[in-house]
This record gives C-alpha cells, structure tokens and sequence, in this order.
C-alpha cells in the first residue's frame, strides 16, 4: 500500500491563510484597551465638567436672588434693624411649587419677600449636582442698628450633605462662578488666621478676589470641599427706589440720594 505525500507547504506565501498569532493577538489587546482607557478618562472628564458647571448656575442663581431681595424693601428694613458685624441667616421656604406656596411656608415673617426674586424649585430641601444644600447668610459692616447699611456682604455656603468636591472641581467651581465665586480647599489655599496656622474655615475666593473665614458668617465650621460663596454690595447698589427719600432721624447723606434719570423735554418756542 502506497502512502501519498501530504505536503502542507507552510511556507508558501501563495496558500498563507494564517490568522493572527498570539503575538499580534496581544498587542491588539494592548492598544484596544489603550483606546478604551483614553475613551474612559474622556467621558469621564466631561461628566465632570458637565457636574461643576451644573453647581456654579445654581450658585449664581441664588446669588441674583438674594442680591435683588436684599435691595428690596423689606431686606432694607431687616438690614437696617440688624446691628453692625452681626451675621443673620437668609432662610430657604419649606415649599416653592409656587409663589404663593413659597410665602405661605414663611407666614407673614421675614423673609416672606424672598419668594419674589427666587428662582422655582429653590427650597430647604434643594440640593446642588454634588447633593450639596444652601445656607445664607447676610454681614452688615459699620453701621449700627437703627442705621441703613453703607456696605455689606453676604456669603452662601454648602452644607456637609453629599459629595465632597474635590479641589480641582472646586476651583473650576469657583472660576465659573465668578469674582463671588469660592471654595474651601482641603489644603492650606487662602489662610485666614492672624497666627498663620492652616485651617480648613477659610473660603478662597476665585481669582485670589477674597479671603474670609466662614466662621465670622456665622458658620460653625468650614468642611472641606465646599462652596462658600461671597457677595459684596457697596452703597450705591442699596436704595434702588427711584425717587427722593428722606428721614429726619438719621443724618440726611444717608436718604437724601436720587437713583434715577432726570429727562427734560421743550413745551414751548425757544
């Protein structure tokens, strides 16, 4: 019986229908998961982004609301009652659903007002991206109770509830927010402390704009990876009325401005 000679011809290039080796199996692996890691870190810098931009409009919409609230009336008339460098809190309603819903949780108190100027869905129960809640809180400088305020400030800061936001994110935070923009750094940023010893109560402002320690807000502490917002209004931006106001009880410098355009039109023949 005769064998025939089977020859598999490994060698020629005209039958080579090879797959891939091992090798050449492993460094696809490599570079794929190359690929995915790359894919990996992008997605999740962009969520990241995504989550910080996401805090600094809510910040900033608080801002404008306390801001314009505080300008108003009745914000005047609590500002003016309040003793000088004694901090009051600005307190957020038990429901917002609607504007008569947002006064009816305040009653007839202060500061029923607020409902006017905050934005729908803010309430004590609101939380930022990082589930992060808001406190308010207002600083008279100078001035004495039973005098309007020449200048004041007020800070909000975020509350120990949620996530901690890392120092990166919080700088970016901070920056979008803007000048009022701040955070309290898990390292010694922006130390407030006469002693120079490294404390973690000190807000930094973005752009190096403010330095303040939350304490002096009337906080009870300053947990790292917080915002901790500062807003500072001068004289100018406090009596909104337009007209001439004036009160014999204080000294007349302090009523007797004008906030408004005066227009003069020809009736007659020159």
């Amino acid at each position: 019986m005769m064998l025939q000679k089977l020859n598999l011809n490994y060698g020629s290039r005209g039958n080579d229908k090879r797959g891939f080796t091992l090798i050449e199996l492993a460094i696809v692996l490599a570079v794929a998961a190359l690929l995915f890691a790359g894919l990996w870190r992008l997605m999740a810098g962009g969520s990241a982004q995504l989550r910080d931009q996401a805090a600094a409009d809510q910040q900033k919409q608080l801002i404008s609301a306390v801001k314009a609230y505080l300008a108003d009336t009745e914000g005047q008339t609590k500002m003016t009652a309040t003793a000088a460098n004694t901090p009051f809190e600005i307190s957020l309603p038990g429901t917002n659903t609607s504007t008569a819903n947002c006064k009816a949780s305040y009653g007839a108190v202060f500061p029923q007002g607020f409902c006017d100027y905050l934005p729908a869905g803010f309430e004590d129960d609101t939380a930022n991206s990082y589930g992060q809640k808001f406190k308010i809180q207002v600083l008279k400088d100078n001035q004495n109770a039973g005098t309007p305020a020449q200048t004041y400030s007020f800070m909000i800061k975020t509350s120990n509830d949620g996530d901690t936001i890392p120092d990166t994110s919080g700088g970016r935070v901070s920056s979008l927010i803007g000048n009022d923009g701040g955070f309290i750094y898990s390292s010694d940023v922006c130390n407030t402390d006469a002693g120079g010893a490294a404390t973690n109560n000190a807000a930094c402002g973005a752009f190096g704009a403010w330095a303040s320690n939350v304490t002096g807000f009337g906080y009870g502490s300053g947990t790292s990876g917080r915002i901790a917002t500062r807003t500072f209004v001068g004289v100018g931006e406090i009596q909104p009325e337009p007209w001439l106001a004036r009160n014999t009880k204080n000294p007349v410098d302090n009523w007797n401005t004008m906030h408004t355009d005066m227009f003069f039109e020809a009736t007659g023949g020159v």
